[in-house]
């Protein structure tokens, strides 16, 4: 039973999860082995238990040898693992290597279970391929391509192989050599499928989310697919290319191609017999939701919300996506043990993944630890985490400490809440400041009023800019320099005689042109945000203009920080640019600051806010626009 066990790291690196793992089973194979010969069994140097050794080899008596015995076989049966670099597949490989070395025998065949590419990007059922649908599980009813039956039947025969493989005794090297021409001709068997997996994929990413125009370029596939697979090569050809052009993305300049990883077809035993795999471990990167389109384009973000978090939208770290990657990936009875981000019971991350599969997938989160240190130099905090998909009937555990049970907040499922939801009557409050997008329209106190002296027309689009630095550190919360904001102004007067435009303000459309123009114009093809603002080169980013417009009259308004160590909250002057992510309060009354100073109001951010370091992130979704409010606060 032990040796039967599937067990994953789909983000593996150098493989330190999946040599932890090969000890531990290693250790528990030796003690089942005492316990059949125990009760007679006889064991043999392949570890198989009979009732009389025969012409078989018996295993050494030896525990330091049986223990390599058993890691060697716990390494080529149960032990599979991805990453995307594939140099460190390969130093896992070496690392596995090592742990199991055996005197006298070669290095064991692992180029089968350890695999390169990206865990997030790939088919991971094969109905997906046979019927070319992202979405099979939605319950729809999808039509089986007339190419499917080829597919199932090129994945059964590769099957066989990999069992053929599996079922290889390594004695020497030829033993290696023939499961490497195996692994070949399995792979092979599997060439012209994974072709089409790509091709998919590469419209998936190309149609960024638009479910209609996917069908669309899906039954078109379709189309060639069975051309493809009936012998024509050169409709083959052309799903090469239409594969390599819908895989590369333009990611901060430069042109990448991404490499799926299609879990049914490179492991098909696992997903074709046994419905996923037994237990996925790691520690899968983190990176915050707002980054990840930075770093790997904003078609691949679209492409993890719609198809790896089934339309979930929101700020989510990337670990959220490959914990729910997971949940696709196991069993009936199958387990997730991972070194999570601790913002995976926070904000957006926490509801994009934890909290969809507990509320809706039927998941358990049976053990956790919050927020604990990392062991090593880095000043990070983690938060491991043990799920399962299967009834729970064991012990929960919170910070090593018995609960009840455990919900989505990680918190003792005693404390168990139905997540709040937006408020209407505290809508229209709250917003995130401007996003300006370019350093080029910051001006020192000094520039400031040199080109307002020069012509004081220039006062019209020169504003004092507050940013959260300022705002902390300033005992008068003032803010530290000025901004040339042009509104949402064309650059020119048009013909509808615009009273407003900004190349009515030289002094300063010279200064955007010469500082953001070229740096905008940098980005340009990098995505269809980065084409806009190219295009309107004097414009914010993001302007915020409901913020404008709803405190447009007023003389104060109240600010918080996005990030800071303490909740506090204070009135400042309304006749500014707010930066972003800081948050504006459109309330200038002492009751309403009273209300959200207060401990009350502090305990409910605490306990729904997600933290940078010990640092506590205010948002309006997270933290206002959920707080219930009194019915009056006039008279509070």
């Amino acid at each position: 039973e032990i040796l039967d066990l599937k067990v994953c790291a789909p983000a593996m690196g150098s493989g330190a999860f999946l040599v932890q793992a090969c000890r531990y089973l290693g250790e528990k194979l030796v003690e089942a082995w005492l316990h059949e010969e125990a009760a007679g069994k006889a064991i043999t140097v392949d570890g198989e238990a009979l009732d009389q050794l025969g012409a078989e080899e018996p295993l050494p008596s030896q525990l330091d040898e049986r223990l390599t015995i058993a890691r060697r076989l716990v390494a080529e049966r149960c032990l599979y693992g991805v990453d995307i670099n594939p140099l460190a597949v390969e130093l896992a490989k070496l690392s596995i290597w090592l742990v199991t070395l055996a005197k006298g025998r070669p290095f064991g065949f692992l180029d089968h279970n350890l695999r390169s590419g990206d865990s997030l990007l790939g088919i991971h059922r094969l109905e997906q391929l046979t019927r070319l649908r992202m979405g099979t599980e939605s319950g729809r009813q999808y039509q089986l391509r007339i190419f499917g039956q080829n597919v199932e039947a090129a994945v059964n025969e590769a099957i066989e192989l990999r069992k053929r493989l599996r079922a290889t005794t390594i004695r020497d090297i030829k033993d290696v050599e023939a499961m490497a021409r195996l692994d070949h001709e399995a792979r092979r068997k599997l060439e012209s499928i994974e072709l089409i997996a790509d091709a998919m994929i590469g419209e998936a990413l190309r149609c960024g989310g638009n479910a209609r125009a996917l069908d669309t370029a899906l039954d078109t596939l379709a189309t060639m697919a069975g051309d493809f697979l009936s012998g024509n090569e050169k409709m083959g050809e052309q799903i090469v290319r239409q594969a390599r052009d819908g895989l590369i993305l333009n990611i901060r300049g430069a042109r990448i191609k991404r490499k799926p990883f299609h879990w049914a077809i490179d492991f098909p035993e696992i997903f074709a017999q046994r419905n996923g795999f037994d237990a996925i471990i790691g520690n899968p990167p983190y990176m915050g939701g707002q980054k990840i389109s930075g770093h790997f384009g904003e078609s691949y973000r679209s492409y993890l919300v719609e198809y790896i978090a089934n339309g979930r939208k929101g700020s989510a770290d990337l670990c959220a996506y490959f914990v729910l990657r997971s949940w696709k990936i196991i069993g009936r009875v199958s387990y997730i043990g991972v070194v999570a981000t601790s913002s995976m019971a926070e904000g957006d991350t926490r509801t994009v993944a934890l909290d969809h599969l507990l509320s809706k997938e039927n998941a358990t989160v049976f053990s956790a630890i919050q927020r604990q240190n990392w062991p090593g130099a880095a000043s990070v905090t983690v938060t491991p985490l043990w799920i399962t998909s299967s009834e729970w009937n064991g012990l929960f555990t919170l910070n090593n400490k018995p609960v009840a049970g455990i919900n989505s907040l990680l918190t003792d499922n005693a404390d168990s809440f139905e997540a709040p939801k937006k408020l209407k009557s505290n809508s229209g409050i709250a917003f995130i400041g401007s996003q300006i997008q370019g350093t080029g329209f910051m001006l020192s106190n000094e520039q400031a009023e040199q080109l307002k002296t020069k012509d004081p027309k220039n006062g019209d689009v020169i504003f004092p800019y507050l940013r959260g630095e300022d705002f902390n550190q300033s005992p008068t919360l003032s803010p530290g320099c000025f901004v040339i904001n042009f509104f949402d102004w064309p650059l020119k007067r048009g013909a509808s005689k615009d009273l407003h435009f900004a190349e009515n303000y030289p002094d300063c459309i010279s200064i955007i042109e010469e500082k953001v123009k070229p740096k905008r114009e940098s980005k340009r093809g990098r995505n269809s945000i980065a084409n806009r603002r190219a295009d309107k080169w004097w414009q914010y980013g993001a302007a915020a203009p409901t913020l404008y417009k709803t405190i447009a009259g007023m003389k104060r308004v109240m600010f918080h920080p996005f990030t800071s160590k303490y909740l506090a909250f204070g009135f400042v002057d309304a006749n500014m640019i707010f930066a972003a992510p800081h948050i504006v309060f459109a309330k200038d009354g002492y009751e309403f600051f009273a209300l959200l100073q207060s401990n009350i109001h502090e305990a409910w951010v605490r306990h729904f806010t997600s933290y940078s370091l010990s640092l506590a992130r205010y948002t309006p979704s997270d933290c206002f626009e959920t707080f219930p409010m009194p019915d009056s606060i006039e008279n509070l």
